[in-house]
C-alpha cells in the first residue's frame, strides 16, 4: 500500500470519527439544534411620563423660575408666610389656626392682544390637600387689571391657610377647573418636598354601610363614607346656638319664633383615589329629627364655615347650621352630594346628632285620620274648617282655622305683619299637613301650591308664609306640619281655599277648602 493510500484511509477516519461525536453530542444537547429557544417570558414595566415642571400638582415649576402660558409669563417674587401686617386693618380677624401668606408675582404679556389679570385666577395649596380660594381680604397692589402686550407687571396675591402649612404651591387655574390643560403650578416653598403631592392610597375608616339609611344612623365621631368618597363625622353639636351665631355677625337675624339655632362642627376627608378635586358645600347638608321635616338651611353667616376644594387626603373642619323647632328630638344631618331634597335615595349618608337618640322615635306608625271623606275634591264640594282631606302623593291637610283681622291690624298672636295695601285686609289660615306615603323618599310641600279665591268673581290671592316655613321643604313619612298663610284680600267673607300639590296646575290633583269668617 502506498504512503497515498494510507494517508487517504487516515483522513476518511478521521472525518467518520468526527461526524459520531457530532451527532453524540447533539443528541446529548450538548449543541443547539434548529431555531434558538425563546426567552423567558418577562415583564416590561410600562415607561411613565412625567409632565413636564409647571403642568402638574404633581411637578410644579421650581421656586423662582418662570413658567409659560400660551399669553402669559408668571414669575414667583417672594412669599412672605404669617403676613397679617400686609394686609388692611379694616379686615375682619384671620381664623384661629389660620394664617396669611402673601405672594408678590410678576407676570409678562408674551401675547399680541391685552390680558385682563384677575386674582380669582390664582389658588393655593401645600401639604395638607387643601385648594384655597383667595379670601375676601382688602390687600394694598393686588395683582389685577389690564396689561397691554410686552408689558410686565408684579403684585400681591393673598390666601389663608392653616397655620403652619408646608410645601405650599401657586395654581394659575383660568378657568376654575383643575383638569384644564392651561392650568399652571409653581412651587411657593424655596425648599419643599418633590414627593409632597404624590398620589397615595386611602384607606377608609369606616364599613360602606355605615350611616346608610335614615333608621340607622352613623353615631357622632364615627365617620362615614358617602358616595363621592367623602367621608365625614359629627365631631360636636350645640343646641339653642343663636348667642353664638349671633357673635359671629350683627347681619344673622334670630331664629323664628319656637324655632331654634342648631350648631354642627364637622370633619370631612377625602378618600379619592386619582388626583382630582371634590368641593365640600353647605347646601348638600340638611336636618332632620323626630318630627320627620327635612329642614332647609337657614342664611346666616357662620365663622369658619364648613367649605372648601380638596384633593384625596385632604381633611377639613367646620361649622353648619340648622333651625329647627324648638327642643326636637333625635336630630339627623343628612348629607347627599347631589343636593339634599326630592332626590334622597341610595348613597346618601346619614348622622346622629345628637348623644343619646331615641331608636323607637324612628319607627312610630303613621296612620291616616279616621274616614277620611271624599269632600275636598271639587271647588263645588269644598271640605269645611277641621276635616282633613287627602291629596295626591298621600299628603294629608286640614284647615284648622281662618281669622279676618282688623283693617288696622299690624300683629296677629306674636307674629309682626306688614302694613297692609290700601283697601286690603289680612286673612290669616292655620293649616295643617301630614305625611302618610309609605316610601321612606320626603315629599316636597311648597306653601305656593295654597291659593284663595273669592267664590263668585276673579279675585285670586297668593300667600305668604307668615310660620311654619318647612312648607318650603320637604317632609318624610309621619311628618305633620302646621304652617300660618296670610293673604291680603279686598273684601268678603267667604272664600275657597285650593291647593296645587305638584305646582303644574293640573285641577284634577286640586284639593279645595271651603274659608268661612
Amino acid at each position: 500500500m502506498t504512503r497515498g493510500q494510507i494517508a487517504l484511509l487516515v483522513a476518511l477516519g478521521a472525518t467518520v470519527l468526527a461526524v459520531y461525536v457530532l451527532l453524540g453530542l447533539l443528541v446529548a444537547g450538548r449543541i443547539p439544534f434548529g431555531l434558538p429557544p425563546a426567552p423567558t417570558d418577562m415583564p416590561v414595566p410600562t415607561p411613565t411620563s412625567t409632565p413636564a415642571p409647571g403642568l402638574s400638582r404633581q411637578n410644579p415649576m421650581p421656586y423662582g423660575e418662570t413658567i409659560a402660558t400660551d399669553s402669559m409669563e408668571i414669575h414667583i417674587l417672594e412669599v412672605h408666610r404669617h403676613a397679617n401686617a400686609l394686609i388692611s386693618p379694616l379686615n375682619a380677624p384671620i381664623p384661629e389656626g389660620h394664617e396669611v401668606v402673601v405672594v408678590n408675582v410678576e407676570v409678562h404679556n408674551r401675547g399680541t392682544e391685552a390680558i385682563t389679570l384677575s386674582p380669582g385666577t390664582f389658588r393655593m395649596t401645600g401639604d395638607r390637600a387643601i385648594l384655597y380660594q383667595r379670601p375676601p381680604l382688602l390687600l394694598d397692589n393686588e395683582l389685577r387689571g389690564e396689561l397691554a402686550p410686552g408689558e410686565t407687571r408684579s403684585g400681591y396675591l393673598a390666601f389663608v391657610v392653616a397655620d403652619g402649612e408646608d410645601n405650599l404651591a401657586l395654581a394659575f387655574i383660568p378657568s376654575g377647573s383643575v383638569a384644564d390643560e392651561a392650568a399652571r403650578w409653581l412651587w411657593a416653598d424655596q425648599d419643599p418636598d418633590p414627593r409632597a403631592f404624590a398620589i397615595q392610597a386611602v384607606v377608609p375608616t369606616a364599613s360602606p354601610r355605615t350611616g346608610g339609611s335614615r333608621l340607622n344612623p352613623a353615631l357622632m365621631r364615627q365617620p362615614a363614607v358617602a358616595d363621592d368618597q367623602l367621608e365625614i363625622g359629627v365631631l360636636s353639636v350645640q343646641r339653642d346656638a343663636w348667642p353664638a351665631i349671633q357673635d359671629m355677625s350683627p347681619l344673622n337675624q334670630p331664629p323664628e319664633p319656637d324655632k331654634e339655632y342648631v350648631l354642627v362642627r364637622l370633619r370631612v376627608r377625602f378618600l379619592g383615589q386619582m388626583d382630582e378635586l371634590l368641593s365640600v358645600n353647605w347646601w348638600a347638608f340638611r336636618m332632620t329629627g323626630a318630627d320627620n321635616i327635612l329642614y332647609p338651611n337657614p342664611s346666616l353667616i357662620l365663622a369658619d364655615e364648613l367649605k372648601g376644594d380638596l384633593f384625596p387626603t385632604g381633611t377639613l373642619e367646620g361649622n353648619l347650621a340648622f333651625q329647627v323647632r324648638r327642643g326636637e328630638e333625635n336630630l339627623i344631618l343628612v348629607y347627599d352630594p347631589s343636593g339634599v331634597g326630592v332626590k334622597i335615595g341610595r348613597g346618601v349618608r346619614w348622622f346622629w346628632a345628637t348623644e343619646t337618640p331615641d331608636l323607637d322615635l324612628l319607627k312610630r306608625p303613621v296612620r291616616a285620620s279616621a274616614a277620611l271623606p271624599a269632600s275636598g275634591r271639587s271647588s263645588q264640594q269644598p271640605a269645611p274648617i277641621g276635616v282633613p282631606v287627602l291629596s295626591d302623593g298621600q299628603i294629608e291637610i286640614t284647615v284648622e282655622d281662618a281669622v279676618l283681622l282688623p283693617d288696622d291690624a299690624s300683629t296677629w298672636d306674636r307674629w309682626t305683619l306688614p302694613v297692609s295695601e290700601p283697601g286690603r285686609h289680612y286673612v290669616v289660615v292655620t293649616v295643617t299637613v301630614r305625611n302618610l306615603a309609605p316610601e321612606e323618599r320626603p315629599q316636597a310641600i311648597h306653601w305656593q301650591g295654597f291659593v284663595l279665591q273669592e267664590p263668585v268673581g276673579a279675585s285670586v290671592y297668593k300667600p305668604t308664609v307668615l310660620g311654619g316655613s318647612e312648607l318650603e321643604g320637604e317632609a318624610f313619612t309621619g311628618a305633620t306640619l302646621r304652617a300660618y298663610l296670610v293673604f291680603q284680600v279686598a273684601s268678603g267673607r267667604r272664600f275657597v281655599l285650593s291647593y296645587d300639590p305638584a305646582g303644574l296646575g293640573n285641577t284634577n290633583s286640586y284639593r279645595w277648602f271651603l274659608i268661612e269668617l
